[in-house]
């Protein structure tokens, strides 16, 4: 998506409307994973319905926005690269804020993500021969 989206003509599509086609076309995916809906459970009451739909809205949309414009501004590569780091961020303000506890495997995969961060940043760049 990152990819295609920087080298098709997409790249000049506006960001609300890809983000509506790259939204709406996942939709049977959904579909499909959930068993033909089998799998999905009813909301009982209205209140539940309302942080449901905020909950899918609000992040999915902003994140699908904000990707199609990073990917235009900065280039898929960056944008790949702060989308690795996302898990980190989730994970220290989970921590520093609601208190959550950091389990071993979490630190380790924090290393892990900021290793391999960390080694696409520093790699030569054979093209460039930049850094």
């Amino acid at each position: 998506y990152m990819v295609m989206l920087k080298v098709t003509s997409l790249k000049d599509m506006p960001s609300m409307p890809l983000t509506f086609y790259a939204m709406g076309f996942s939709v049977p995916v959904f579909f499909i994973i959930s068993g033909f809906g089998t799998e999905l459970k009813m909301i009982s009451d209205l209140p539940s319905l309302w942080y449901v739909l905020g909950m899918a809205l609000c992040p999915s949309v902003l994140s699908f926005v904000f990707t199609a414009i990073a990917i235009r501004e900065v280039g898929p590569t960056k944008t790949a690269i702060l989308g690795a780091v996302e898990p980190v961020t989730a994970i220290l303000i989970g921590a520093a804020v609601f208190h959550e506890t950091l389990s071993l495997q979490q630190i380790i995969g924090i290393l892990i993500i900021l290793g391999a961060v960390t080694l696409v940043v520093s790699a030569r760049n054979p093209s460039t021969g930049n850094t």
